[in-house]
């Protein structure tokens, strides 16, 4: 009988410690952080000290490294997770990259068109191309509102987006394209314009498929048809393959922008696009290569 209580009693001591062992190992687990400085230069991994005056953080892509608390804008903590963290040789926690970049919100579009997939609320970008510059504010969890024009100013657009919600890889989004065109070549000449289309794109932000259909007007009684056709296809971590096109077809014309090129993610909130860009004009006949090169920031 003694020994069956000495039995019960090992047993009950060696498990109470066990539990204590792996609570003890559980709360030792390092917390991931993201610390984006005032440069908007962000690194991700865990804080290995903090006096007040400046931290010391064990970074993904440049090691240790000591930042003083006046040049940091934000201290988060990241969510730990096998889907946003992964583990380096040293065993510390790291960033994701992939992921990282796949949440950006230019991964929403293609060189020009748009995909159906939403933005969250605050994804602010710009975008910088050799046609001219853009600016997008993400007013909500769905709707996306900014201005688009050219370097010359004309056109220039509003342009709003909405995206609905989808709990599959099938997504469906509206936008509108409204503004003023013509006026640079003299009051006269100025008249409003607007292109209105919808969206269904199959896929997520790192690879996917988008159709969209289209109908375009000027006060000159011009419209035309529109159609796109986009995609993304995944590289690598920060390279994906863009391919961009559209179709105006009207009673008298019609016009091809065919836009095959890559994108390659910079750093946090930036990226770089290529495309080789052909506008084939019909009845003409007529094709004409142009080059495109367009910067997108996060802000």
């Amino acid at each position: 009988m003694n020994k069956i209580k000495y039995f019960i009693l090992s047993l009950s001591f060696f498990l109470t410690n066990a539990i204590q062992a792996q609570n003890d190992s559980i709360a030792l687990q390092p917390k991931v952080y993201e610390v984006e400085l005032i440069s908007s230069k962000i690194y991700t991994g865990t804080i290995l000290k903090d006096d007040g005056r400046e931290i010391e953080m064990m970074t993904q892509s440049m090691g240790k490294m000591i930042f003083a608390k006046t040049l940091i804008n934000r201290i988060s903590v990241i969510k730990k997770d096998v889907s946003t963290t992964t583990q380096d040789e040293n065993g510390e926690i790291t960033e994701d990259v992939y992921k990282t970049v796949n949440e950006e919100p230019f991964t929403t579009r293609y060189h020009f068109t748009n995909n159906a997939l939403p933005n969250k609320k605050g994804d602010h970008y710009f975008l910088l191309s050799l046609f001219g510059p853009e600016v997008h504010f993400g007013v909500t969890k769905n709707l996306t509102v900014g201005m688009m024009t050219s370097w010359a100013t004309d056109p220039t657009v509003l342009v709003t987006k909405y995206a609905f919600n989808s709990k599959s890889n099938t997504h469906f989004s509206i936008g509108n394209l409204v503004g003023v065109l013509g006026y640079i070549i003299g009051p006269d000449n100025s008249q409003f314009g607007g292109l209105h289309w919808g969206t269904i794109t199959q896929g997520d932000r790192s690879n996917n498929l988008s159709l969209s259909l289209g109908y375009g007007w000027r006060e000159s009684n011009n419209e035309a048809l529109v159609i796109g056709l986009g995609g993304i296809a995944k590289l690598s971590k920060k390279a994906s393959l863009i391919f961009d096109s559209m179709v105006f077809s009207s009673a008298n014309s019609t016009t091809f922008f065919i836009m095959p090129g890559i994108r390659i993610a910079q750093d946090r909130g930036k990226a770089l696009q290529f495309a080789l860009t052909s506008i084939t004009l019909l009845p003409d006949d007529v094709t004409v290569p142009v080059p495109y090169i367009s910067w997108l920031r996060k802000f």
